[in-house]
């Protein structure tokens, strides 16, 4: 029991960070013609909303795996290991 929840934490944990990686370069702010520090760094990176939308999108997608295991579609097991039972 423990140990499955355990394997859900950390493939979760892995999609969200793949996830912020993706939703990082979304919806910034471009600098233009102000003088900043790094030239390519938004100025209202909305980090928070960012934050939020990849915890959103990341829980679904674990919410799916979880699905589709209990029904018996995929194993968490062969998609973790790529052996089977």
């Amino acid at each position: 029991m423990w140990s499955v929840i355990i394997t859900y934490f950390f493939v979760f944990m892995i999609i969200w960070w793949l996830v912020l990686f993706t939703q990082l370069p979304r919806g910034g702010t471009a600098p233009g013609e102000q003088e900043v520090n790094e030239y390519g760094a938004p100025l209202q990176p909305n980090l928070k909303a960012k934050i939020f939308r990849t915890t959103l999108i990341a829980g679904g997608i674990i919410a799916l795996l979880f699905i589709l295991s209990q029904l018996g579609v995929i194993s968490l097991f062969e998609l973790l290991t790529g052996r089977s039972l």
